[in-house]
């Protein structure tokens, strides 16, 4: 049985995947209609490429947890759910998406799980102005949009898997939704009429913020950010940096800001090390 490359388990009463983890050429399960309940058993089959879990009571987070120990997988297991949504999907989502994919234009099922496993989403100049869509990826880590009508991020704390967000160039304000996405550890809203970081007080991950070009005027927030190394708060209203003077900056970037010559100065000295870009 060492040498078996393809196991085919469909619509049969088999339940437990144990003996097929001792199978170290698995490439591929069959296992649609079958009474399977979980993948653990998988995560020691040396070579899996493909499992086939449709019509089965595989979960959102099995699928995750298989896709940790066999990142190069691809899992198929919601087909009928993921043709609903997108059926349910605008044209403009659409476009994204297969963009990202080069999907064809009636996707197939190993499509549409290809395309909610992935981690990267990036679009720009789009008319996408609702997220939702998202919240059925089950591994995104990182979303980058530039240009979109988008103003409200809520729909984003259903990814819980996301720690990098740029969404820049668009009518964002208000960032209370970030507050739940405590892995964020890269977060880019320049250029957008957010005024106020809050939010973000409790995310202890994060280690780069850019919020130039919006509407802050003060930095307090960041001050409980212990791994903060990067901020840019250039073309702002801010005109302190004392939050900052306990945090492991590498990089700061406050030009054309309120921020005075002397309190620069006085920062560089207790932060030798951190690459200061200033003017006014």
């Amino acid at each position: 049985h060492q040498e078996i490359h393809t196991l085919d388990i469909r619509d049969t009463p088999v339940d437990d995947l144990a003996v097929a983890g001792r199978f170290k050429k698995l490439a591929t399960l069959l296992a649609d209609g079958s009474k399977i309940q979980t993948l653990e058993p998988l995560a020691s089959a040396g070579s899996l490429r493909k499992v086939y879990a449709d019509k089965t009571a595989i979960t959102d987070e099995q699928a995750r947890q298989l896709l940790r120990q066999h990142a190069e997988c691809l899992v198929v297991y919601q087909t009928d759910s993921l043709q609903a949504w997108w059926n349910g999907v605008t044209d403009d989502w659409k476009e994204i998406f297969t963009t990202q994919l080069r999907m064809q234009a009636q996707p197939t099922r190993e499509d549409l799980h290809r395309l909610i496993e992935l981690k990267t989403v990036h679009a720009g100049e789009t008319r996408v102005s609702d997220l939702t869509p998202l919240q059925v990826f089950i591994r995104l880590s990182e979303l980058r949009f530039a240009g979109t009508a988008i103003t409200d991020i809520t729909p984003l704390t259903k990814v819980k898997t996301l720690t990098s967000l740029h969404l820049t160039h668009s009518p964002l304000r208000k960032l209370d939704p970030l507050a739940q996405l405590t892995n964020l550890e890269d977060l880019d809203i320049s250029n957008t009429p957010t005024e106020d970081l809050k939010p973000l007080g409790n995310l202890q991950n994060l280690k780069k913020v850019n919020c130039a070009g919006t509407q802050i005027k003060t930095l307090t927030a960041l001050e409980a950010l212990r791994s903060l190394e990067f901020l840019d708060c250039s073309n702002t209203e801010v005109k302190k940096i004392d939050p900052l003077q306990e945090l492991p900056m590498k990089t700061l970037k406050c030009y054309n800001t309120k921020i005075s010559a002397k309190q620069v100065e006085s920062f560089q000295k207790t932060h030798p090390d951190c690459q200061v870009m200033y003017y006014r």
